[in-house]
C-alpha cells in the first residue's frame, strides 16, 4: 500500500488510462496524415520495407497488412483499442488481452515506419509491455511490482541520460542549442526565436534549466511524497512548453504516463532506506 491510499493497482489504472489517451492522439494524427503512407507518400511501403526484413514467415502478412489501404485499418483498430482501454481503465478494469493487442499494433507501426519514431513512441514500447505483465499477475505480486519498478527505472533513466548528454555538450553549455532549435522550421517558434534574439542570455538560462531538471530528476526517488508532486509538476510544465512551442505534443502524456510508477518506486525506495 502506498501513502494516501495510492495503491499499486491505482497506479496501473492511471498509467493504462494515459497510455490509451496517448495512443488515441497519435492514431488520430496518423490518420489525419495518412497521405504520408500512400504509394506516392514520403513513408510509402516500397521505400519503408527496404529498411526491414521482408522475407520469412511474416513477409506475406506484412505485405498485405502494411500496404494502403489496409494499413489504415490497422490505425483504425489501434484507435478503437485506445478508446476501449481508456474507458475500461476509468471503470477500474485493466485487460492484459487488450494491452497485448495494442502492443501488436505498436510492432506493426515499428515495422511499417522504421524512421521518424519519437522518444514518446519508444517510451510506449517500454510502458505497454510492463503494463501487460502487471495486468497478468495478481495485485501485489512480485512480478507485478517488478514490472512497475522497471517502468519507473526506464523513466528516470530517460531523463538522466538526456540530461547527461546535454551536460557534456558545448552547444548546450553555451545555450546555442536552444537558439538553434527555435530557429528551425520543424521545431522552432518565431515568437520564442525573436525573444531569444532580443535577450541572448535567455539561451543560457533556458539550456541550464533543462539540464538541471533532467539531471536532477532521479531525486524524485528519494524525496518526501509532497516533493515528488513538485517534480512531476515541473515535468508536466516542461513537456507542456515543448508541446506548445515545439509541437512535441506526444511527450505531454508519454512521459507523465510513467509518473505513477515513479511515485510508487519512491515509496519502495523510501521504505528501504
Amino acid at each position: 500500500m502506498i501513502d494516501d491510499g495510492f495503491t499499486l493497482h491505482a497506479a496501473i489504472r492511471v498509467m493504462v488510462f494515459l497510455v490509451g489517451v496517448q495512443v488515441l492522439i497519435s492514431s488520430l494524427e496518423q490518420l489525419y496524415t495518412r497521405d504520408r503512407f500512400a504509394d506516392d507518400g514520403l513513408l510509402n511501403w516500397e521505400v519503408s520495407k527496404r529498411f526491414v526484413r521482408t522475407s520469412g514467415l511474416l513477409a506475406p502478412f506484412a505485405e498485405r497488412l502494411l500496404r494502403p489501404p489496409r494499413f489504415r485499418l490497422l490505425l483504425i483498430a489501434r484507435l478503437a483499442l485506445a478508446i476501449t482501454i481508456s474507458v475500461t481503465a476509468l471503470f477500474g478494469r485493466v485487460s492484459w488481452v487488450l494491452l497485448l493487442l495494442l502492443f501488436a499494433t505498436h510492432l506493426g507501426i515499428v515495422y511499417r515506419q522504421m524512421a521518424g519514431l519519437s522518444g514518446a513512441f519508444q517510451m510506449q514500447l517500454v510502458l505497454v509491455p510492463g503494463l501487460i505483465l502487471a495486468a497478468l499477475f495478481p495485485d501485489g505480486s512480485l512480478v507485478q511490482t517488478a514490472a512497475i519498478l522497471f517502468i519507473a527505472a526506464q523513466s528516470v533513466l530517460s531523463y538522466l541520460i538526456a540530461g547527461a548528454s546535454k551536460l557534456v555538450s558545448s552547444d548546450w553549455q553555451t545555450g546555442s542549442a536552444i537558439a538553434g532549435v527555435f530557429s528551425t522550421e520543424v521545431w522552432g517558434d518565431e515568437r520564442i526565436y525573436h525573444l531569444l534574439q532580443r535577450y541572448p542570455h535567455l539561451n543560457v538560462v533556458g539550456a541550464w534549466l533543462v539540464i538541471a531538471f533532467e539531471c536532477l530528476f532521479p531525486i524524485v526517488l528519494f524525496v518526501d511524497p509532497q516533493w515528488t508532486v513538485v517534480v512531476f509538476a515541473a515535468g508536466i510544465l516542461f513537456h507542456g512548453f515543448n508541446a506548445v512551442f515545439m509541437g512535441l505534443n506526444k511527450f505531454v502524456i508519454a512521459f507523465p504516463a510513467t509518473y505513477p510508477a515513479v511515485y510508487y518506486a519512491n515509496q519502495v525506495v523510501r521504505s528501504v532506506i
